[in-house]
């Protein structure tokens, strides 16, 4: 697991009046939107996240189970027989807001499905999963630098500075590329059959 420290260095050198103390809350506090807008977050071999969704063959929609005190985020590596991986966005949608996935087809009944659910981080964090800094840690870091930035009163403040350092987290995220992959909506949706264009 990496640290809050690990991150040091790719903000100090755009906040380096910035206390370690403040660092660490928005380091944590950007790796949470990081995770909830793009989904990443656990390690993909982490099996106790893995649910079997029980189908019936008929229904295209089925809720999620979710840990107590744990809030859904997305679902990731959705699998139909351990063999067939499902396409975010063609062939299943997620509610977020009901924990629900929805199929554009109704898996057969003897269908065994399993879902990865990804959960938010939870507030009391303080380590965060090495697959983050290897692989996203400057992006968690042009976000921590936009929320430092826009303090206010503060010898690193910089609202334009701040306004920067977003438009570069958003880049290097691809945060509109992922939404629109993962199958993502908060809202209220509609499910055609896949020969007319689900989508």
């Amino acid at each position: 697991m990496a640290t809050f420290s690990d991150f040091y260095d790719l903000i100090a050198k755009d906040v380096p009046d910035c206390p370690g103390f403040i660092m660490d809350i928005e380091i944590m506090h950007a790796t949470r939107v990081f995770c909830s807008d793009t989904w990443i977050w656990q390690d993909p071999h982490d099996s106790e996240l893995e649910l079997t969704i029980d189908v019936d063959g008929e229904d295209v929609a089925y809720d999620i189970t979710v840990d107590e005190g744990r809030e859904l985020i997305a679902v990731a590596d959705v699998k139909v027989n351990d063999v067939t991986t499902l396409v975010p966005g063609h062939d299943y949608q997620v509610d977020i807001g009901d924990d629900k996935i929805i199929f554009a087809v109704a898996p057969a009944a003897d269908d065994t499905v399993l879902v990865k659910r990804v959960y938010k981080p939870a507030k009391d964090q303080e380590t965060i999963p090495d697959i983050l800094y290897a692989r996203h840690a400057e992006a968690i870091a042009k976000l921590a630098v936009h929320f430092i930035k826009a303090y206010t009163k503060k010898p690193w403040s910089d609202p334009g500075g701040s306004a920067f350092a977003y438009r570069e987290y958003r880049n290097l995220a691809n945060i509109d590329l992922s939404l629109a992959l993962r199958g993502r909506t908060p809202s209220d949706m509609t499910v055609f059959p896949r020969e007319f264009g689900f989508v």
